[in-house]
């Protein structure tokens, strides 16, 4: 039996590294062999998302993505198919967890913009074209957070430039970046 990742997808565990109460095996499989991640803070089983993957594949899948991604530069043609297969590498269907789009209102202007990726109550993801700022990409999707309904609002931040990755974590504060050659 291979080792298994307990995948931050969308939360992993506790600020510790111990593993979150709504870890738990995958119905159908054999104990070890894959876990179900719990969507919601509460640990309820509302939107969940099943990772019965294996570290190894994982990994496979990640290389994958990151060759299949290499040269990716643009927001508007790349953004949602990049997302797509991202969630892919951890055998989740975007269209089960996430929304592309999401309108909403940003605070300092009071126009209308959209949320390229939300995850309702988890992860929001802001992309641009590779070379853009991803600074202003973050201070974009903080500028969305206010008119999200409340069980909505995200506790992790992610923008891409489709080579780097930056996120920051609203409940702790933590940030990072990482390049997409470092998901495997």
């Amino acid at each position: 039996m291979g080792e298994i990742l307990h995948v931050p997808w969308p939360r992993y565990g506790q600020h510790d590294g111990t593993p979150a109460a709504g870890l738990r095996p995958a119905s159908g499989s054999r104990y070890g062999s894959g876990v179900t991640v719990t969507m919601s803070r509460d640990g309820s089983r509302g939107r969940n998302a099943i990772v019965t993957l294996e570290k190894a594949e994982i990994r496979q899948r990640a290389y994958a993505f990151v060759r299949l991604w290499a040269g990716s530069t643009s927001e508007q043609s790349d953004k949602q198919p990049f997302g797509d297969a991202f969630f892919g590498v951890f055998g989740v269907q975007r269209r089960q967890v996430a929304t592309y789009e999401a309108i909403d209102k940003r605070a300092t202007t009071g126009r209308h913009g959209w949320v390229d990726l939300l995850l309702p109550g988890q992860m929001a993801v802001e992309h641009k074209s590779l070379g853009q700022s991803l600074d202003d990409a973050m201070v974009q999707l903080i500028d969305y957070l206010p008119s999200l309904p409340p069980a909505e609002h995200p506790w992790l931040l992610v923008v891409s430039d489709f080579a780097k990755f930056e996120w920051k974590n609203l409940d702790t504060g933590a940030v990072g970046s990482f390049t997409k050659e470092k998901l495997y």
